[in-house]
């Protein structure tokens, strides 16, 4: 089964002790997850907790029975080969598998599986002997906070974020069961906004039939969902804060449920029927006085009320900042509409505005802000009318003996090739997505990332998303860019620029 860590929520199931020892039993489970994997058709992962008991307990206490925890490893041991045959057994029910190692020789049978991420216990986050070994594994890693400071989870954060492939940071209370009022669901929203470009998610131990807590988890954000699993018997008994399969089923349907209640993140076009309804709650524009052909029509000669009457094409309210003049004579009190005047939303006024509102909007989701005194221009190398597709805005924030510049660019623009002879410059990508081509070597940052464009060389960036990047140069100087495009280098600075823009 691929990952879909992009697309989809990941289901992790514990199995932990929960096979007894049995692979009759761990066979079972694995059965009845993979029906619910297929009737949910959800990403789930098995997860085991591998440790190499002869070298992990201490030979002074491996036959202490009478300590709760050895008498458990001990009672419910399973060697290499039979986790081995489980998972090639989980693989063929096209379930991920995942293992918490707790000692170095377990991240060795991580890798001998090939297990699709490895797990990192509360109890072992700051084991750093064992976090090195998990981080040279190079493997993708989801690891638990359970009884964490804010510090220590920085200083694991610190230790993975750049060198793992992939990392989920799980928020966790390691009180079993968990009462919900214990569960601190907040701690998502604050690792959200304290590790930005890290996945977050919760991995929970309140009682198996609860379901809120998966429903407030996913509208706080958790992309990864953790509980544990197995399957009641006379022989084996299940704790209370494990789910049987069938409360995994009932967890998962939850979470996709809220998942369709909340929607997509970003805004999309509305459906016929919201516009329609919304139409018919509207103010239509109306003539106070009498309007001649070729009249200015705005508010001074006309008044607004309910009901807007669509069927007619009147125009609303919220149109009359627009410019309007009016192509026939309107009688007092009749309604303004398409027909009886010209409308133009394609005008530069309009263009700006519209392209300064989004700016702004991206400032302040990136929580970024700048110098009053700082300069703010238009880059628009094809006019304005293409500036969506090719240009950037320029925040000088200083330009002395060096510069410093707020770079924005909003979604799929591009800025072409060229090279300065007087500038070198450094570029940081404080949010958002770049790709930056210097020389023919592409470069796709990550947020933080730096690069250093030398004298001459040439250099073009664009964005999917959009995109906000520090500048830091020598002094930047009018004319020093010079271009591949004749079109571009053919035209005076002063008409690919829009000065003195204010957001």
């Amino acid at each position: 089964m691929d990952i879909d860590s992009k697309q989809k929520a990941l289901f992790i199931c514990d199995m932990a002790n929960n096979h007894y020892g049995d692979i009759n039993h761990a066979t079972k489970i694995i059965d009845e997850l993979a029906l619910v994997r297929k009737r949910t058709s959800a990403q789930i992962a098995l997860k085991f907790q591998f440790r190499a008991l002869e070298t992990y307990i201490h030979p002074n206490f491996k036959e202490r029975l009478d300590l709760k925890f050895i008498k458990r490893f001990v009672s419910t041991r399973l060697g290499d080969s039979e986790y081995e045959h489980l998972v090639k057994y989980a693989r063929s029910k096209d379930l991920l598998v995942i293992s918490t190692p707790f000692d170095e020789e377990s991240v060795e049978l991580c890798l001998r599986l090939n297990l699709d991420f490895i797990k990192i216990a509360s109890a072992s986050s700051n084991d750093y002997p064992l976090i090195k070994k998990i981080v040279d594994a190079r493997k993708p890693v989801i690891a638990s906070t359970a009884g964490l400071s804010l510090d220590e989870v920085d200083s694991l954060v610190a230790r993975l974020a750049n060198n793992v492939p992939d990392l989920t940071i799980m928020h966790c209370v390691a009180i079993y069961p968990s009462e919900e009022s214990e569960l601190k669901l907040r701690q998502i929203r604050l690792f959200q906004d304290r590790y930005k470009g890290v996945k977050i998610g919760f991995s929970t131990h309140e009682h198996r039939d609860a379901l809120l807590p998966v429903a407030l988890s996913t509208a706080l954000g958790a992309t990864a969902l953790e509980r544990h699993i197995g399957i009641a018997s006379e022989k084996y008994p299940l704790n209370d804060y494990s789910s049987e399969p069938a409360n995994i089923e009932v967890w998962i349907n939850e979470h996709q449920r809220i998942n369709r209640i909340l929607g997509a993140y970003e805004r999309s076009p509305f459906k016929e029927i919201e516009t329609s309804t919304l139409n018919e709650l509207k103010r239509g524009i109306y003539a106070k006085t009498e309007i001649k052909s070729g009249d200015t029509v705005d508010e001074s000669n006309t008044f607004f009320a309910f009901p807007l009457q669509a069927t007619l094409h009147q125009l609303h309210a919220g149109l009359i900042e627009s410019p309007l003049v009016a192509q026939a004579e309107i009688m007092v009190n009749s309604p303004i509409t398409r027909e009886n005047t010209t409308i133009s939303l394609s005008n530069l006024d309009h263009q700006l505005e519209s392209i300064r509102l989004q700016a702004k909007a991206m400032l302040v989701r990136a929580g970024i802000s700048y110098n009053s005194s700082a300069q703010i221009e238009l880059s628009h190398h094809y006019g304005i009318e293409r500036f969506r597709e090719f240009g950037a805005i320029l925040i000088t924030c200083y330009n002395n003996e060096y510069a410093k510049k707020i770079l924005i660019q909003l979604p799929r623009q591009k800025h072409p090739y060229h090279f300065h002879k007087e500038k070198k410059e450094t570029f940081q990508l404080l949010w958002g997505d770049m790709e930056f081509t210097i020389d023919g070597e592409k470069f796709d940052m990550k947020p933080g990332e730096l690069l250093t464009v030398e004298r001459g060389q040439w250099h073009k960036f664009q964005t999917l998303h959009g995109a906000i990047v520090e500048e830091v140069s020598t002094q930047a100087m009018v004319g020093d860019s010079y271009y591949e495009d004749p079109v571009i280098s053919n035209q005076q600075v002063v008409n690919r620029k829009t000065a003195n823009f204010s957001l």
